[in-house]
């Protein structure tokens, strides 16, 4: 199961697989499509139907999912949580990078 301590990063079915463990029970994220997840309360570890947000990319504090279509916002959003660290340390050209990456949003 993945670590809570770093940011765990899924597209499409990996949605499915987290579903089965109590990874998502705590974290807002996204799928497909919210009946993939909906049998998996009955049968699994899956009972955070409130959590989950009809987007095409979701992410938390430890946690980037997105669904099959949105390939273009997970290289952001993962993106944006490799520079996040770095933005304390490089101010000023992290800041620039992640304003252009911020500028960019693909519907």
């Amino acid at each position: 199961m993945p670590s809570k301590e770093e940011n765990t990063s899924g597209i499409c079915d990996a949605s499915v697989f987290l579903g089965t463990t109590t990874f998502l029970n705590d974290v807002h994220h996204t799928s497909n499509d919210i009946n993939d997840l909906r049998g998996l309360g009955r049968r699994e570890m899956y009972f955070s139907m409130e959590k989950y947000l009809p987007r095409r990319a979701v992410s938390d504090d430890v946690i980037t999912m997105v669904n099959s279509t949105a390939s273009l916002e997970f290289a952001k959003e993962v993106l944006l949580v490799l520079i996040s660290p770095l933005k304390t340390k490089y101010p000023v050209s992290m800041a620039a990078a992640n304003s252009l990456l911020l500028q960019r949003t693909y519907a």
